[in-house]
Parts: structure tokens; C-alpha cells; sequence
């Protein structure tokens, strides 16, 4: 099966573009094998969808620096989360403001995904997201964006994430057009 993930391409602040492309996932192909697909560890050959999923962003995001650009970079994982930095001295400082390094990601995280997102409706309850009564939750999960209708089914995805995610990744496999397309 075909599997879609979102590659990544460089724009901005670092931040890369979710573009709904071929198989990364089963051999590497999109991805060239470094990890860069946003969706990789979701389900790069793994049962469980909640795995690792790659840090989203090119650039350290306590210092703006690009990857590797002072060697190899410093990859840390925060409750399922990759965070990569350019030195160990940034990771000293995220470490001590997690919450708001972890919102600067979320930002971008959800900016670049949003337009390629593979569903219009809620994960959980199948509500429309856009034009329905409620306003949607936008929600990052271990690096990867997944809708809601409301706050309250952000706590019902949390009690069984792999559930929902699941279906989400199915979306994202059945999806025919790719953002990157669309004008």
C-alpha cells in the first residue's frame, strides 16, 4: 500500500511545508532515510501510530541556527516529542523553558500542516471542522497537528491517541491531492 507522509521542505524560519507525497515510509524515498518526514515514525513499518515523530524544523529553536551547521546536531525526545538542536548549550536552555520552546514549535508545526491536513472532519466525532457550529482545536501530538471539533475531544483522543491516529494516517494514505498543488 501506498503510504502518504508529509515532506519537508525548507521555508521560513526553518519551519518546512507539509506536502502529501509517495512512500517514504516503506523505503525511504521521500525522506532519503534521515528521518525528515513528518509522519516517518507514525508509521515508518510500526504498529503503533503515536511512535517518535521527526522533528519538524531545520533550525535550532532556541537559536535560530541551522542544523548541523555546527556539526552534528543534539537530538533529545520529550515525551514522545524529537527536538533536535544545534549545540548542547540550547538544549540546556530549552530544558529550563520547555513550555514555551515547545508552543514556538506547535506554532509552526500547525502553520505548515494545516494546509495538507488529510481530513475536514473531526478525528473523533466525524463533526465538520470548518463551517460547523463549533470553532476547530487545533492540537500538536509528538510533533504531528490532528484536529478536533472541540476541547473535549482533545481529552477523549488523549485517553487512546493510537485510536484516532490511526484513522488519521488512513486519511492521510486515501488523500488524492497534495497542498502543494492546490492554488
Amino acid at each position: 500500500m501506498m503510504i502518504r507522509a508529509a515532506i519537508l521542505s525548507v521555508i521560513g524560519l526553518g519551519l518546512v511545508s507539509a506536502v502529501w507525497a509517495g512512500d517514504c515510509c516503506g523505503n525511504g524515498a521521500a525522506c532519503k532515510g534521515k528521518g525528515t518526514c513528518a509522519m516517518a515514525g507514525a508509521h515508518a513499518g510500526s504498529d503503533a501510530p503515536s511512535a517518535t515523530i521527526a522533528y519538524p524544523l531545520d533550525k535550532c529553536i532556541v537559536s535560530g541556527e541551522k542544523l548541523g551547521g555546527m556539526g552534528d546536531p543534539e537530538v533529545k525526545v520529550y515525551d514522545g516529542r524529537e527536538v533536535k538542536f544545534c549545540c548542547n548549550g540550547c538544549v540546556k536552555t530549552f530544558e529550563k523553558d520547555k513550555a514555551k520552546y515547545f508552543k514556538k514549535i506547535d506554532e509552526a508545526v500547525i502553520a505548515e500542516q494545516k494546509p495538507g491536513y488529510p481530513l475536514s472532519t473531526c478525528v473523533v466525532t466525524g463533526e465538520k471542522l470548518d463551517g460547523g457550529e463549533m470553532t476547530p482545536v487545533d492540537y500538536v501530538y509528538r510533533n504531528q497537528l490532528v484536529r478536533f471539533c472541540c476541547k473535549n475531544c482533545v481529552k477523549i483522543f488523549e485517553q487512546d491517541p493510537d485510536q484516532y491516529l490511526s484513522k488519521l494516517h488512513a486519511a492521510a494514505d486515501k488523500k488524492d491531492t497534495r497542498p502543494d498543488q492546490a492554488k
